[in-house]
Order: C-alpha cells, then structure tokens, then sequence
C-alpha cells in the first residue's frame, strides 16, 4: 500500500472514531487491547524495555555544527 493512500486511509478511520460516543469508544479500546484497558488507565508506570529499539535512532558526529545559510536560503547544498 502506498504511503499517500495509507495516510488517506488512516484519516478516515479518525474521523468514524470521533464520530463514536464515549462508550463505543471505551468498547473499541476494550477489543482492540484485549481487555487491557484497565491496565493502560491504571496510575502504575509503564515498564519500559530496556534495549527495545536499540539502533534506531543515529545522531551524526556533526548533529551540532552550524547549519549552512545554502540550507536556509535554499541554495544547493554542497
């Protein structure tokens, strides 16, 4: 599937949601967590995977040098 037809997709599936009243809304989350909605609402801090994601995210040597006027002023980028 396409990102633009994707992104279409999941607006339309925004808008019917907002569109349900608070206790469809609450049976939908129920379905959809597995009835762990409770869970998800209770006080207790969510535990975190240590590692889970690891890689993902790359921050460059240069991540704080200045950027380049060219970038700003739309010039080429050399």
């Amino acid at each position: 599937m396409e990102a633009e037809a994707f992104m279409t997709d999941m607006v339309q599936l925004f808008k019917l949601i907002d569109q349900l009243s608070p206790e469809e809304r609450n049976q939908l989350a129920e379905y959809l967590y597995e009835g762990k909605v409770e869970e998800l609402q209770s006080n207790e801090p969510f535990k975190r995977t240590f590692d889970l994601h690891a890689g993902v995210v790359v921050i460059h040597d240069n991540f704080d040098d200045p950027i380049p006027d060219e970038f700003w002023l739309g010039g080429d980028n050399q």
